[in-house]
């Protein structure tokens, strides 16, 4: 239906003030301003006023007037002055109405009752507003009469479509699964193994549980095996992360029999806890040598298939490993890779055999994405360092250190600048290993990387995570060194797996993140803060993880070769979906 054009036209005092006497003028479309397919069928009825002064009407006609002949009038986008809307002294009569309708009404016979009721309004006897109100129920009523007649007409020609439409689909479902019988068990298979990898390569990951709610907390805690306690001193800007009390036992709770934690899952989520396990690699590995072990002694009641009820029963197990410490992103990928495994097997395998594919694919998962890939990775980013090359690290990444150690063996002669940082000092690790292979090297912490970032000739780190929108996140300290090798033009080579890959998009380091154990930050009972606990107003803080944006990173080195970070989406869709159905 034609829209309708409001314009308000208040006549103005001596004063600039707005008269009392206000009358609106209505400006209806003229039907050359609409497509014949467009025509109004039911026009849009509008009571004029019954008793309406002839001053007010002439003063609103003449400021009608003066708009519709003002020059800024015809600037306005979208009119002309063909189709510019211009009021006459009739239209702001009681007839208007009428007048416009019956011009209307030789188009179709419902504006011709209109423009009657219209001059029977304007009239102003109490017998015509009667008229008016009876014939206004009877055009409603014919209006609903035609539009649900409309609707059963519109039903009644769709519904056989519809039936074709479902018709068809249903056709071509049964084609597919004709086709598919006509494959081999084995072809079968890897079919129905391709599509659940494909389906699991698009997804993002599920959002992030916030802690600061504590109804989804609350019911999380009841499921959950075991609960850890609350830390006594949360801090409010991290209270949507996890803030437990570190250095207590929590696994008192579980039953010594029965226990439906297995004893490999429970051993690596304690050694995680403690802070034994370190580094998302080592991490990883242990938690899919934990589960191998947990597979091979399962053992699924008579009537239940393995395939159906091995998810189930890995849920409580996964849930431990949170509880114990948050996963790392690369856990969490790994996870979900396993899970879209399962999936896709076939169902009615023996259970001997059912285990030994599992078991197979965990670790080919192994080998393929973790250990080939820090292979290859050392084998490209060794080949960005020349002889008198002077390469800054910070802490100790297993990836960094492998390549390293692989462009010492090429006998590429460069010294390294080992940066760290407390609490943890894991550049020491990382010193102690390059010495052992006679590799030059100098040791700073992080407040003296300025000094040294000039010396530098790159800089070389490891990644915890890459996200889609090319971040890196990295132990606490990385994303300091980048910016302080940006500003003094040093090219920063982030190392990463592509198991490491995620969907996630992150700005800061406070939204998604590690609160480590507050204790690791007091060196001795002599420190100066060895009593915040009982102090009111302190609260120490130790962040695990910060964020790199990706204009500090020049180059991203995975197995798939030296990628920029704004590649990492590209990365994951065209990569990640086939490295994951290769295995």
């Amino acid at each position: 239906a034609a829209t309708l054009r409001l314009v308000f036209a208040y006549p103005l005092n001596l004063h600039g003030a707005v008269s009392s006497a206000c009358a609106p003028v209505f400006l209806f479309p003229t039907m050359e301003d609409y497509p014949e397919t467009h025509a109004v069928s039911d026009p849009v009825e509008i009571p004029a006023s019954r008793e309406r002064s002839a001053s007010s009407a002439h003063n609103a006609a003449s400021v009608s007037s003066a708009f519709s002949a003002s020059p800024s009038s015809s600037s306005l986008p979208g009119w002309s002055d063909s189709k510019r809307p211009v009021s006459t002294p009739a239209d702001t009569e009681g007839v208007t109405g009428s007048k416009r309708g019956s011009k209307r009404n030789s188009e179709t016979q419902g504006m011709a009752q209109l423009s009657v009721s219209g001059d029977a309004n304007v009239e102003g006897d109490d017998g015509a507003g009667s008229g008016e109100r009876r014939s206004r129920r009877g055009r409603s009523a014919s209006a609903s009469e035609e539009s649900d007649s409309g609707r059963s007409a519109r039903g009644a020609d769709e519904a056989p479509r519809t039936g074709r439409g479902r018709g068809a689909r249903a056709g071509s479902t049964a084609q597919q699964n004709d086709e598919e019988t006509k494959l081999t068990a084995k072809e079968r298979k890897a079919l129905r193994k391709e599509k659940a990898m494909k389906k699991a390569s698009g997804k993002a990951p599920p959002a992030k549980m916030q802690f600061d709610d504590t109804k989804r907390v609350r019911s999380k805690n009841k499921e959950a095996s075991v609960v850890r306690k609350r830390a006594q001193k949360e801090l409010e800007l991290f209270a949507h992360l996890p803030q437990v009390e570190h250095g207590e036992t929590f696994t008192q709770e579980l039953p010594l029999q029965n226990c439906e934690i297995h004893p490999e899952i429970m051993r690596v989520g304690l050694m995680s806890a403690n802070g034994v396990l370190c580094g998302s690699n080592s991490r990883t590995i242990a938690m899919l040598e934990a589960f191998i072990e947990f597979i091979r002694d399962f053992e699924p009641n008579e009537n239940q298939e393995f395939i159906r009820v091995i998810s189930t029963k890995l849920r409580p197990q996964i849930d431990f490993l949170v509880q114990c410490r948050p996963l790392a992103i690369s856990m969490g990928n790994t996870i979900y890779w396993f899970k879209s495994l399962v999936s896709a097997m076939e169902v009615g395998l023996p259970l001997e055999q059912s285990k030994e594919e599992l078991i197979a694919s965990i670790k080919r998962y192994i080998e393929s994405r973790i250990v080939f890939a820090e292979s290859m990775i050392a084998e490209i980013a060794c080949q960005k360092i020349v002889d008198g090359d002077v390469v800054l690290v910070f802490g100790f990444s297993q990836l960094v250190y492998s390549v390293l150690r692989q462009a010492n063996t090429k006998g590429i002669r460069f010294r390294v600048i080992v940066v760290d940082a407390l609490p943890a000092c894991q550049g020491r690790t990382l010193l102690k290993h390059l010495c052992r292979h006679g590799i030059e090297c100098s040791y700073v912490l992080l407040n003296a990387v300025s000094y040294v970032m000039n010396e530098a000739t790159k800089v070389i780190l490891g990644a915890h995570a890459m996200l889609s929108n090319g971040s890196a996140i990295a132990h606490a300290g990385n994303a300091a060194v980048a910016m302080m090798a940006k500003e003094y033009k040093r090219p920063v080579m982030m190392c990463c797996e592509m198991f490491k890959f995620s969907l996630r998009v992150q700005l800061d380091s406070i939204v998604h993140n590690e609160l480590g154990n507050p204790d690791e930050l007091v060196h001795s009972a002599d420190d100066a803060i060895a009593g915040w606990k009982q102090a009111k107003t302190l609260r120490l803080v130790n962040i695990k993880y910060d964020l790199t944006p990706p204009e500090n990173i020049s180059m991203v080195v995975a197995e798939i070769g030296v990628v920029p970070p704004s590649s990492i989406p590209v990365a994951i869709r065209e990569f990640g979906k086939d490295a994951a159905a290769c295995l």
